[in-house]
């Protein structure tokens, strides 16, 4: 009996060992921080199982997901300082992204009232499609016409 608890605890002290120089070489490296929690439950609901069955469950997950501070190689920024020519290449990039070949992008202008650009997806002849603003501190883009 003897023969065999000696060798054991032996391989569980190396193995150990082993798992806590690999688990601090893991931590030494840059984590991203953790997801937070976006939308919190309604009045009358816990954060227990009622609030998990509910319809909100899906779109919280998915908020917390799209939401995420870091994203493997990019990490997100405070202020993307975003200039007119970068939100035209994003918005091109947009329609390439889609596979659209035949829009473009036209009437980039800066709106200095709320610190966004404006643009307009246009068909080939400069027919106006829709109409979009990009905030140039977040990057986020809502639809105005």
């Amino acid at each position: 009996m003897r023969k065999f608890i000696v060798p054991a605890v032996i391989i569980l002290a190396i193995g150990g060992s082993a798992t806590q120089i690999l688990a601090r070489l893991a931590n030494a490296q840059a984590r991203p921080s953790p997801i937070r929690i976006i939308e919190r439950p309604h009045e009358g609901q816990t954060w227990g199982q009622g609030w998990m069955r509910s319809k909100d469950h899906e779109w919280a997950a998915l908020a917390q997901w799209r939401n995420a501070p870091t994203w493997s190689l990019f990490a997100q920024t405070d202020d993307k300082q975003l200039t007119v020519s970068d939100v035209q290449k994003i918005a091109e990039a947009l329609l390439l992204w889609h596979g659209n070949h035949t829009w473009k992008v036209i009437n980039v202008a800066a709106n200095p009232n709320d610190n966004s650009v404006n643009f307009a997806f246009g068909a080939a002849d400069g027919t106006l499609i829709a109409q979009f603003a990009m905030n140039t501190k977040t990057g986020r883009l809502h639809r105005i016409g």
